[in-house]
């Protein structure tokens, strides 16, 4: 799809109350080796809210599922605007488009195009509509229908040395469903992106 190779990256919405955020990610992109960037952002606090009113309220999971995408298109927005050498897309389609540029892009997409009309259609398993799957999961089903060399995971929090896609899923650091969603991938590294000290961790299966 692209002369680059492809690197999904997650960014996680809570990373975005960092003071120095939009300094720390555009630092860490032009460390990484060359590649088409394609960012994922999460919901962060606007996705806590949605889960208290679903909790509240005992909202069916699938609305809150789909209330919670939409949102991911904002902070996608937000992302993209905080550091403008990013290109925010949000169609799949203009997504591979620029995807086939000479130059290596760096683009922060919202996926809500992208599970309403191309996930669906991918092989199974599918993503679940429900709080088993989040923005983790969603960009690793993302770098599969791109054939990504690599998801990257931008966290907030350190990521044991022993632990495992599964076992990170057992113990909260990813969500319940991305074992599964990751499992063709051939390489997910995991950073903490608020604190440089703590270097990266691959992440196996």
């Amino acid at each position: 799809m692209s002369s680059y190779p492809v690197r999904v990256v997650k960014v996680g919405g809570s990373l975005l109350d960092m003071p120095e955020f939009p300094e720390t990610l555009r630092d860490w992109l032009s460390a990484q080796a060359i590649a088409a960037h394609v960012l994922v952002v999460g919901g962060g606090s606007l996705a806590d809210g949605v889960r208290a009113l679903s909790r509240r309220f005992r909202m069916d999971q699938a609305a809150a599922h789909w209330a919670c995408v939409d949102l991911l298109t904002a902070t996608a927005r937000i992302v993209a605007s905080l550091v403008p050498s990013l290109t925010f897309i949000r169609r799949f389609d203009e997504l591979q488009s620029a995807l086939q540029n000479v130059s290596a892009p760096c683009v922060v997409f919202a996926v809500a195009d992208f599970l309403e009309r191309v996930e669906p259609l991918m092989p199974a398993p599918a993503l679940p509509h429900d709080w088993s799957a989040t923005t983790d999961s969603i960009a690793a089903r993302l770098a599969v229908a791109l054939g990504a060399a690599e998801l990257v995971l931008l966290k907030s929090t350190h990521c044991p040395p022993e632990v495992n896609c599964r076992t990170a899923a057992d113990r909260g650091l990813v969500d319940e469903f991305f074992p599964i969603a990751s499992g063709c991938l051939a390489k997910v590294r995991w950073v903490n992106l608020r604190d440089a000290s703590a270097g990266e961790q691959h992440l196996p299966k």
